[in-house]
Order: C-alpha cells, then structure tokens, then sequence
C-alpha cells in the first residue's frame, strides 16, 4: 500500500513538472540554450555580443575568459534584423551593466524581415512583461501577437522529435552553444573556388539604407544613457560588391558620428584566415578561424575600452569550473575531426578520457619509427618487437598506464574502472575493444584506439591507424 501511494505521489509530481514545463520542452530549442544561461547569471556581464549568426559563430566566451579572463555573453542569433538587436540591447541594460556592446553589422546589406527567425528570437525570451512588450514591438497587430505567442499550438507535435537537449542543457556554453550541430562549428568547407576581395578605397561608394542608419543611432543612443559603449565589427567572410560597398558607406558614416568600426572583410591577411581551414561555410568561421578573431578583437576592446579581467575575481570562480567543462567539449569534438594521428595523440591527452588500444594482425614488427614515437609519448613501452604475430593491447586511464601486455599468445584484459561498467579488451589476431558489453573497436589491420569520456559516459572516437600510413587517422 504504502509502495503504490509513494508511485501515485511520483507520477503526480512528474505530471505536474511536465506540464508547468510543457511549452518550454515542445518548442524549438534553436536559440533557447542562448538565452536561458543569460538569465540565469548571477554576476554582472562586461561585454556583449549582438547581431546575426557570423558573430554567433565567431565569438566564444568561454575561450575569451581562458585567455583573457574577459567576462562576457555572446546574444548573436541567426538573421538577427536591426530590430530584433535594438530589443535585445533594450533587455540587456534593463539586467546589466555592461561597458562594451559589439554589434556585427552583417545586415547592412540585408534588412528584409525574417518572420520564421524573428518568431523564434521571440519566444525563446523569458515570459515576463519585456516578452510583451517585444511581441507588441515587432508585431502591431493583436492577431499576428497573439498567433505567433502560441507556441503550444505551433510545436503540439514535436514530441517526435524531443532529445535529451530538450530536457536538459550545459550551463558553460555563454551563449555560444554548440549540441548536435557542435560538430559543423569545427568542420572546416576544405575548398572554395574563389574568395572575394574588395578593398574599401577602390570601390564605389552607396548610400547606407535609411532603417540601418536608424537602428545604428538608436543603438547608440541607448547604451549611451547606460553608460555603455557601442563597437561596430564586420565579422569575416567571403563578400560580394555590394557587402564592400556597404561596408565602405558605414565606415565613413561611423567616422563622421565618432564611431569605431572594425572591418574583418579587409583584413584576411592581417589575421591569416584562410578560407579552406578556418571557415565552416562561405559565410560563417569555424572555431580555428573565430580564435584567430578573437586574438585580435579581445585586445583591441581590453586597449580601447578598459575592460578588465576577473579571472581571479572569486564572485567568477564557477567561470573557471566551466571553463573546463567548455574545453571538454571542445576536445571531444575537435578530436573527431582530426585526419592526422600526430594531431590526434595531443587531444587524446585528457584527464576524463580512458584510451583504449588492440593490435589486430603482425603489425608490431611493422610499425614506423614515427609512429614508435606517438606510442612512447602515451607512456607505453612494451609496444616494440621484432618478433612475428605478437598480440597487443593497453589501457591508459587519466594520463597513466593502466594496462599494458605484449605475447606470442592472444592479450586479454577483463574488468570494471571507474564510470566503466564492463570493459574487455583482447589481441588475438583480431582487435576487440568492449565497452558495456558492445564492441567499439573498428577491428581493422593495424592499431585500434577507443577513447571513452568518463564524465559524459560515452565514446568519444574510435580509430585505426596502418603501419603502412600511420599518420593516417581512419574511422
């Protein structure tokens, strides 16, 4: 009796969460990662960054604070128009205090609504009156509010498609999220037929559009009643005749008002950006083109504006925390991306990361002085023999060698490490890597490497490397 009344109290408190919760877990979770970790900070924001996806893409917080101890908030969404920026700069000042607001002046050249992008800047903000106050701002008819403010209606049937994302979600990302399209921010285009160059004092001038030159002065004017400076930034990418002549009319336009304006589209060389490493697509960076950025816009605003670090600031200490948890992140993907198994080995190095190895086939007597030296900088040392069908395997859990056999006869290893449930790894001929009773090992001629993240549980690559090419990852 007692178990079946502690089960109805349960379901009733689960039933009750989810439907207090409920619109919140149907809707699109496109940009709610973004905004839900910027209310719930608990300590002043110095630097903000608005506009459309190119700053999105660009600017990592997370990476700013590692280097720079820099505390700030990337607010950059997809298709961010004029308007919706100067509402999200309106919330921003009525909840912080913020010294420097960087906007990307990518739709200069695009001011056309984005109803579809715009109803989802929209209802991912918090419900309170600001929502209301935004939804009457964009839409003035109470129709086209109260269609577009019901979300329930709209995503009634998304429950098909709900993940783990949309239930819960990382608190260290600062805006920049990544989830499942993590993965596309790393990848690199590998080719592009041509990058546009137009340099700003060999093209003709035109005139800026009336709604940008409005918006500009509006933006201004605000943070200007905060006490909070505006810095204009085009962030890079592959642009046309028109981006760069838009680009030119701002820039005399910002210094005729006394405004700086950085221009990224002219400064390819400067940064050493390269279009087939440091770009996901024609008009977004990757991480590797972003840090290059940042290296140069960080200092510049530390310069010019004054912003301190609070990296030892103790009201920031959970920043370090998730810091770490940011470059977990960060290295489980990036990983994944490698093609060179001397790039490899490095991020393999990781205090949450079990890595895993079986020989499958004569390999050893093969191996490469090259690829010797990979091994011997893990820390193993029983991998070298010049002796025929020698089987191999080993394990090496946080840095140090947990597991490590040599034979003429088959290598088995069989138990429970930490946050591992099961874990068998046998050379016999052939590569098995087990991990909670299914085999991870790809099972290929050669050596055959699994790294299982401790902390998330999961597997984070699994690789092969031949003698023949052993600088070559293979998955």
């Amino acid at each position: 009796m007692i178990k079946k009344v502690i089960s109805l109290i349960i379901f009733a408190v689960l039933t009750i969460l989810i439907a207090v919760n409920y619109e919140d877990i149907i809707k699109n979770k496109y940009e709610s990662y973004n905004i839900k970790q910027y209310y719930n900070e608990k300590n002043n924001i110095d630097v903000f960054f608005l506009g459309t996806s190119r700053v999105y893409f660009t600017m990592s917080p997370m990476e700013i604070w590692h280097k720079y101890g820099i505390v700030s908030y990337n607010r950059g969404t997809a298709q961010q128009y004029y308007k919706v920026s100067y509402l999200f700069l309106e919330e921003i000042l009525s909840k912080y205090n913020p010294k420097l607001i960087i906007f990307d002046t990518a739709y200069l050249e695009d001011l056309s609504y984005k109803e579809k992008q715009t109803m989802i800047h929209l209802q991912n903000l918090k419900n309170d009156f600001f929502k209301f106050y935004a939804y009457k701002y964009i839409y003035k008819n109470t129709d086209d509010i109260l269609k577009n403010i019901n979300t329930i209606n709209q995503y009634h049937s998304r429950w098909k498609e709900l993940t783990k994302y949309d239930f819960t979600y990382d608190t260290f990302w600062k805006g920049r999220f990544s989830g499942s399209s993590y993965g596309s921010w790393l990848s690199k285009i590998h080719s592009i037929n041509s990058v546009n160059r137009y340099e700003n004092d060999n093209i003709t001038q035109i005139e800026l559009y009336p709604e940008t030159i409005k918006y500009a002065n509006m933006m201004v004017d605000l943070a200007a009643k905060h006490n909070c400076n505006i810095l204009f930034v085009k962030m890079p990418f592959s642009a046309n005749l028109l981006h760069s002549q838009l680009d030119k009319a701002f820039k005399l336009y910002a210094e005729e008002k006394g405004w700086n304006f950085i221009n990224y589209n002219i400064m390819y060389d400067e940064l050493n950006l390269n279009f087939n490493r440091d770009f996901r697509d024609w008009s977004h960076t990757n991480l590797y083109g972003s840090r290059k950025v940042m290296d140069h816009l960080i200092p510049y605003i530390i310069k010019h504006y004054n912003i301190q670090s609070h990296k030892n600031d103790p009201k920031y200490a959970s920043w370090n925390e998730d810091y770490i948890k940011y470059a977990r992140a960060v290295n489980r993907e990036e990983i994944r991306e490698l093609k060179s198994f001397t790039e490899w080995k490095n991020l393999a190095f990781y205090d949450n990361y079990t890595v895993m190895i079986a020989a499958n086939g004569d390999v050893l007597k093969k191996l490469p002085d090259n690829l010797k030296n990979d091994l011997k900088s893990f820390g193993l040392k029983k991998y070298n023999s010049d002796k025929a069908n020698m089987r191999y395997a080993a394990v090496i859990d946080e840095n140090q060698i947990f597991f490590e056999e040599i034979s003429n006869k088959p290598v088995k290893y069989k138990g429970r490490m930490k946050n591992i449930v099961n874990l068998f790894i046998s050379s016999d001929g052939k590569a098995a890597i087990n991990v909670s009773g299914k085999n991870r090992s790809k099972n290929k001629y050669g050596l055959n490497f699994v790294i299982y993240d401790k902390v998330n549980r999961e597997i984070v690559d699994s690789i092969y490397i031949d003698p023949d090419k052993p600088d070559v990852v293979r998955r």
